[in-house]
């Protein structure tokens, strides 16, 4: 169900708050390795356990044909620190289905670049096969690491940050077709006289976000374009934190 939109005449986009898909009650995502403060080396290996979550399925929810998306199956989206986040999509458990209350299964995968010395933080949660991340509750996993040196606090992450989910790399546009839009938010909830979201496309269109849900975006002609979530406090002031300005730059072809 469509909520609310905001047409920007001049740039000829739109962008429209739109319900979060259908979210099992069962899934439950969690880290294993590394483990919190731990040191590494690199490659870093992860291991994570997945509750009731078939990855390498293909989503069968209304959305899939709503939406422009660079995504193909169920996976796992890993963000390092403030870097756009890297796919794994191990085998599933029943290619053709993705809604079964399935066992807890152990993945493991390495980190496919080199990571400097220091602090890291690791964000793990489940999409959709259309790149939509499910809710928070039991979906989202973080930890934090060192390689190298153990310097450097992960304090922060008790503080309110935002983790950019889509859009990111390159999409196929599909007629007119929306991009989606999908981030989250922790240890802060929005509204319009508190927390926000300030979203800005190409350094031109801004709209402010009050809810932590899906939205979908219109008009975003092929080429490339960049996109920007802020969060920021009710003063419109940036949040510190060094994940909550999130910059990214993605192609529509």
């Amino acid at each position: 169900m469509l909520f609310a939109s905001q047409i920007f005449a001049k740039q000829a986009i739109q962008v429209v708050k739109v319900d979060p898909s259908k979210q099992p009650a069962y899934v439950k995502v969690t880290i294993a390795l590394p483990k919190k403060g731990s040191m590494q080396k690199n490659p870093v290996w992860i291991q994570t356990r997945i509750r009731g979550f078939a990855l390498g399925a293909i989503s069968q929810l209304p959305r899939k044909n709503e939406i422009s998306t660079a995504s193909e199956v169920q996976s796992l989206h890993i963000v390092v620190d403030d870097m756009p986040y890297f796919v794994f999509d191990g085998l599933s458990l029943d290619p053709l289905e993705d809604q079964g209350d399935y066992d807890e299964a152990l993945y493991k995968f390495k980190i496919p670049f080199r990571l400097s010395e220091g602090l890291h933080v690791l964000r793990i949660f489940p999409c959709r096969s259309f790149g939509e991340g499910l809710n928070k509750q039991n979906n989202f996993a973080t930890t934090y690491f060192y390689v190298g040196k153990k310097n450097g606090s992960a304090a922060f992450l008790n503080d309110p940050y935002i983790t950019y989910n889509e859009p990111t790399g390159v999409i196929k546009e599909q007629g007119t077709k929306p991009l989606l839009l999908d981030f989250y938010v922790h240890n802060c909830e929005l509204s319009k006289d508190g927390y926000k979201v300030q979203l800005h496309i190409d350094n031109s269109v801004h709209k402010e976000l009050y809810e932590e849900t899906p939205y979908y975006i219109y008009g975003l002609r092929k080429g490339h374009h960049q996109i920007r979530l802020r969060l920021v406090d009710k003063n419109d002031e940036l949040v510190k934190g060094p994940f909550n300005d999130v910059l990214r730059t993605i192609k529509v072809e």
